[in-house]
């Protein structure tokens, strides 16, 4: 990327640039909410991702980007910020390009080992708090990742004891990380197969957002979808994929699950 140009003129360089490479349709997973849908890239997506790897590179907000059009960056910087539009271009999520994912009402650190927080788990927290009251509740989060559901619960009941379920020893590592971060240090983190590590437990609320594609599913070919953690995505030969939401009661008192 070119030194001497001003943010207004690396912005539109960097957004004709995400344009000319997107690598085909892919589902959005990006470190800012917008519209879950599957769908192709548009032209206000290279927008609003050259806003985002810009402010990150000069560590201002995207106001600043608007407000300040002619402010000129140094040339360590502008070079920067054409390596990441690279890695954008090749598909890498924004969120572990920047290191972080809005959920909720959260910051969460995310990397390669978890996947990247959606916005429409939010509405799986919502139906998880709903579900329970104030008062003590045993609430379980199975395949926990980078703790997303399990940090937004904790967060919002301080009253409730919240475990955190995950196989990877890596995800679970990040989870932890969240949680100390975020002073959300109630939390318990177990690492196992699901139910394995919970034994005879027994909660009130169980929450999980679980591997849905089946195996060679053609969503699996998204470039996106490649850079997350597969064992997070692919639920084996024969997938669950569904539109919207789905819940399954379990035998505990209540339960909520998120396809």
């Amino acid at each position: 990327m070119a030194a001497n140009l001003t943010i207004d003129a690396l912005l539109a360089r960097g957004a004709n640039r995400l344009a000319a490479g997107w690598p085909g349709d892919r589902t959005r997973t990006v470190g800012t909410a917008r519209s879950s849908s599957e769908r192709a890239p548009s032209a206000d997506d290279g927008v609003l991702d050259a806003e985002l790897l810009l402010a990150h590179v000069l560590g201002k907000t995207r106001t600043f980007l608007k407000a300040h059009p002619e402010h000129i960056p140094t040339p360590q910087q502008a070079h920067q910020f054409g390596e990441l539009l690279e890695r954008r271009a090749a598909g890498e999520p924004i969120a572990y390009i920047v290191g972080y994912r809005d959920f909720w009402t959260l910051t969460l650190a995310v990397n390669p080992a978890v996947l990247v927080p959606r916005p429409e788990t939010e509405l799986l927290v919502e139906r998880a708090l709903a579900l329970g009251d104030e008062g003590p509740v045993n609430v379980a989060d199975l395949g926990t990742g980078s703790g997303a559901i399990a940090l937004a619960l904790a967060g919002e009941r301080p009253q409730w004891k919240v475990t955190a379920v995950d196989l990877s020893a890596d995800a679970l590592a990040t989870a932890r990380a969240n949680a100390a971060a975020l002073g959300l240090t109630r939390v318990e983190f177990l690492e196992g197969s699901w139910f394995a590590p919970l034994k005879d437990r027994k909660f009130h609320v169980i929450a999980s957002n679980p591997p849905y594609v089946s195996e060679g599913d053609e969503a699996l070919k998204d470039a996106t979808l490649q850079h997350e953690p597969q064992m997070a995505r692919r639920r084996g030969q024969t997938g669950s994929r569904r539109s919207g939401k789905s819940y399954v009661r379990l035998p505990i008192t209540w339960s909520v699950t998120a396809g």
